[in-house]
């Protein structure tokens, strides 16, 4: 008769998640260092979408903010409700939404 420590205990494999948000390619993701549960994704569909990982796999908040594809996005390391973006040419300006604020360039 084998032992328990002789007994082998499967191994279980998590399932990766499908976040849905985006009608397009994701082109950055990021996740929160402060907040381990929140993550942010950009697409070249311009939307940046908010995920609550302890939610359901749909988007807790999506800010369409620009027509061109947002090619990167970061935290500001000082207030985790910060997100930088970038997409186009250019310019810089600001956009709050339900107490989130994002900051262009």
């Amino acid at each position: 008769m084998a032992s328990m420590a002789e007994k082998e205990v499967p191994k279980l494999k998590p399932k990766p998640r499908r976040l849905k948000g985006h009608d397009d390619s994701t082109t950055c993701c990021i996740s929160s260092r402060e907040r381990s549960h929140l993550l942010v994704t950009s697409g070249d569909d311009g939307r940046v979408c908010w995920f609550d990982l302890r939610c359901p796999d749909v988007p807790q908040l999506v800010m369409d903010v620009s027509v061109e594809p947002v090619s990167s996005i970061c935290f500001k390391s000082v207030a985790p409700f910060f997100v930088h973006t970038s997409f186009g040419e250019g310019g810089f300006y600001g956009k709050k939404e339900n107490g989130i604020v994002l900051t262009f360039c």
